[in-house]
């Protein structure tokens, strides 16, 4: 039997729409794909990057656990010296022998520890006022635990005795400490030990500070030259 025209042209209608009908899923299809990929192609580029300041992150903490204690910053405005020996002039005594002067010794973290007078060991005000000179001790915070600790001994056994400025003084206290870790391998250092150190490798903490250390000294020899004249 022989198809009419009607139903020939009914059928290719039919064909026509069956075709657009796939065509438009494949399409979407198509553009779906195309956002999955580039929404997985910036996936990954979120995680190297990622990767890659999680690389730079443990590159630092490598570095800072393997330089010394470069990266242990001091703040003289906040009064914080980490892993310091730390001095300050003695006023009337210092401007006579400027080499003389109070120290003490800073935790981990900067706080100063000094043996200030018979059984009293003063934390974080020094006395004498701030430190003008100071020297960082080779350690690093893999240390950090025994030398706050060799601290903490040292306030304990030092707020038990008594201060005398000839042979048991703030230097001792600091030389207890450097003994107690055994520090550079040593650990028979004494109050002139300590004295030695600040003398040959302290730094002064600004010129100001410079000046704050010499000024009565000057001042005083200058009274001196002055009425001998």
């Amino acid at each position: 039997m022989e198809n009419s025209p009607g139903n020939s042209e009914t059928s290719s209608s039919k064909n026509t729409n069956e075709e657009e009908a796939l065509k438009i899923p494949q399409e979407d299809f198509s553009k779906n794909l195309d956002v999955k990929d580039i929404t997985l192609h910036q996936n990954k580029i979120n995680i190297i990057k990622q990767e890659e300041e999680a690389n730079k992150d443990l590159i630092t903490l490598n570095s800072n656990t393997q330089l010394n204690i470069d990266t242990k910053k001091i703040n003289a405005q906040k009064n914080r010296y980490p892993y310091c020996i730390v001095w300050t002039p003695i006023p009337f005594l210092t401007y006579i022998i400027p080499s003389i002067g109070h120290t003490g010794i800073a935790t981990s973290e900067g706080i100063i520890h000094d043996f200030a007078a018979s059984f009293y060991v003063n934390i974080d005000e020094m006395s004498f006022g701030k430190p003008t000179k100071y020297y960082q001790l080779d350690l690093d915070d893999r240390e950090k635990y025994e030398y706050d600790k060799a601290i903490e001994k040292g306030d304990l056994k030092y707020n038990q005795e008594r201060h005398n400025l000839f042979w048991n003084n703030c230097h001792s206290h600091v030389a207890f400490v450097l003994n107690q870790i055994k520090y550079k391998g040593k650990s028979n250092y004494t109050m002139v030990d300590v004295w030695w150190i600040l003398i040959l490798k302290g730094k002064y903490i600004s010129f100001l500070a410079f000046i704050k250390t010499y000024i009565g000294f000057f001042i005083f020899f200058l009274i001196i030259y002055l009425a001998i004249r």
